[in-house]
């Protein structure tokens, strides 16, 4: 499956409201060894996945998750930028799929923008 396709698919299965669809979805496009990784969960198996986001579905209401790039692909690992909308303060960012077999088979989703960088003494500029 073409990345830019899996991962449209992939936000689409955040906006499913019924839990037996959910886990449909997240068996056909997710590997059964998942690994999803973001600043505050790490969750293992499609099945902790779709009740963390039924738990974030609960908090979100209406608000769906978007793409907002294009999807850049490196070997078996692509990249993408995301918000929801309509907007949240820190709810946009980034993630980092690994694909295994056409599967998603590890997310690295990280939150809002890098933080700065700070500067001490006897460090590179």
């Amino acid at each position: 499956m073409n990345p830019e396709v899996l991962v449209d698919r992939f936000l689409m299965a955040w906006g499913e409201p019924d839990p037996a669809v959910l886990q449909e979805r997240l068996a056909e496009l997710c590997h059964p060894d998942l690994d999803y990784h973001n600043p505050v969960v790490a969750l293992h198996g499609t099945t902790a996945l779709a009740d963390h986001i039924a738990g974030l579905s609960s908090l979100i209401g209406t608000r769906r998750l978007t793409r907002t790039t294009g999807v850049q692909a490196a070997g078996p690992w692509c990249r993408y930028g995301w918000a929801l909308l309509p907007p949240v303060p820190g709810m946009s960012g980034e993630t980092a799929l690994h694909l295994e077999a056409e599967r998603i088979r590890r997310v690295v989703s990280f939150h809002g923008p890098l933080p700065a960088r700070t500067y001490t003494a006897g460090t590179a500029r």
